[in-house]
């Protein structure tokens, strides 16, 4: 059964592919923003940190949060070679995590 990430990840591909087939966005500009979520490397520790103490709060599973220890990978570089789809989804929880921490 797929995690909530997966799925996410699953969903937001499905979106994409249907939009370039609509005509929504190019392959181009799906491109210009997945390079544009990439990960400087504070960005990547700050993201792993929040990831940890969310499975601890119980906000994540721990299979949630191995998930997201695996697409980020053990440096940013490897976040950065990510596909569109895994990059939109992982940068809008970083994104949630960060505004909860606050």
């Amino acid at each position: 059964m797929p995690n909530c990430i997966t799925a996410a990840i699953a969903r937001k591909q499905a979106d994409l592919d249907a939009g370039l087939v609509a005509g929504k966005f190019t392959a181009e500009q799906v491109e210009a923003t997945r390079k544009a979520l990439d990960m400087e490397a504070d960005e990547f520790v700050k993201f792993q940190e929040l990831k940890s103490i969310a499975c601890l709060q119980g906000k994540l599973t721990t299979d949630e949060g191995q998930t997201i220890y695996a697409l980020l990978g053990n440096t940013p570089s490897v976040f950065n070679r990510r596909d569109a789809a895994t990059k939109i989804v992982l940068t809008k929880i970083f994104e949630e995590l960060l505004k909860a921490s606050m």
